[in-house]
């Protein structure tokens, strides 16, 4: 009996610039979807240039007023969205379908000394964050900042250092474990 895995469009959202681990995170992840079967595709924001990736549907917005109305309008045509690091000004968007956030760092207030921007960022932040299901964590750690920060929203957290969550099959030796990204597990969602 194998992994039920229905056609969800899945997109991902990542600043372009600079190329770390958030974007390497979104190429794997994106990739590793498409060879599952899954209809995935990247969507590189902002002003910088977005790394060359051949073997992934990718796409540049850049930030602006036309650039924010193309990406509503895209938004529109996929079920699940990954937020990897989203700029500030993605609270003007409106997702319809559910809301992962990869935290691949703590919250801004967490990692800044309190001033008048850092404090409008975390405002925005904290609006972002209100609309995500399932938050992915890098480490126990930042989690745990997650959680400290915004303790009254109704996330689901799960720790995948490496983005990908490994599904064992209980009829295989452990030689033999896969990878499933994306779709449902029996009876349940898969976190990405």
């Amino acid at each position: 009996m194998g992994i039920l895995a229905p056609q969800y469009k899945i997109l991902h959202l990542a600043p372009t610039a600079p190329f770390g681990g958030a974007q390497r995170v979104a190429i794997d992840l994106c990739r590793t979807q498409c060879s599952n079967g899954l209809e995935a595709e990247l969507c590189w924001l902002g002003k910088g240039e977005p790394p060359q990736v051949d073997d992934v549907p990718a796409r540049t917005i850049r930030r602006n007023l036309f650039g924010i109305r193309e990406l509503q309008r895209l938004l529109d045509h996929f079920e699940i969205v990954h937020l990897h690091l989203p700029p500030t000004w993605t609270i003007f968007l409106n997702f319809r379908g559910r809301v992962i956030m990869h935290l691949h760092a703590c919250p801004v207030t967490r990692l800044h000394k309190i001033t008048l921007r850092v404090w409008l960022t975390s405002l925005i932040e904290r609006r972002i964050f209100s609309r995500v299901d399932t938050a992915v964590a890098v480490s126990a750690w930042v989690k745990s900042a997650w959680q400290t920060q915004y303790p009254n929203h109704k996330v689901s957290y799960f720790i995948v250092p490496n983005g990908v969550t490994p599904v064992r099959r209980p009829a295989l030796p452990r030689s033999e474990a896969s990878f499933v990204v994306g779709g449902l597990l029996p009876e349940k969602w898969s976190i990405i």
